[in-house]
């Protein structure tokens, strides 16, 4: 058994349905794949990859404890590791908890497994304006080099 976590809108119902696979009509991703549910491994995870998908709405994470032989490899996140990190991962299902953190269920989890960890209502601060505390580059009109300087505003450190 292990623990897994997903997050959606507080709207969705949940409680009724369970976790429907993703669709072409329920993607919030374009590489996202139709039929499975994605699960991370972390609680904060799945909140942010919620929130990500409904900007300044209220998100729910919800946890499962799945049997291993239900889970398969999450192949968008091994994707985004192989593209964004540079990481020569193979499509397995210990690459995808290891490197991608999650991974999907064939099909939909009834309501019954379920359990709410959390609601998140965000705060106006954290969804509009926000600039998270990295360094960017920007060209400058008044200089010839990329004018590089942290970032400042809600979440950003002096």
């Amino acid at each position: 058994w292990v623990r897994l976590y997903h997050g959606t809108a507080a709207h969705v119902p949940v409680a009724n349905q369970g976790l429907l696979p993703t669709s072409t009509r329920r993607r919030n991703s374009l590489q996202s794949r139709s039929g499975y549910v994605s699960f991370s491994i972390y609680p904060g995870h799945a909140e942010m990859f919620a929130l990500l998908a409904f900007p300044r709405r209220s998100v729910t994470v919800y946890g499962v404890d799945l049997r291993v032989r239900e889970l398969v490899p999450d192949l968008d996140q091994l994707r985004n590791q192989r593209a964004w990190a540079e990481r020569c991962v193979k499509p397995t299902l210990a690459h995808s908890l290891a490197f991608g953190h999650g991974a999907q269920v064939k099909g939909a989890v009834s309501a019954a497994r379920l359990f709410a960890v959390r609601t998140v209502v965000p705060s106006r601060g954290a969804t509009i304006g926000y600039q998270p505390s990295v360094g960017f580059a920007t060209g400058s009109p008044s200089r010839t080099a990329l004018d590089v300087r942290p970032k400042t505003g809600v979440g950003a450190s002096a």
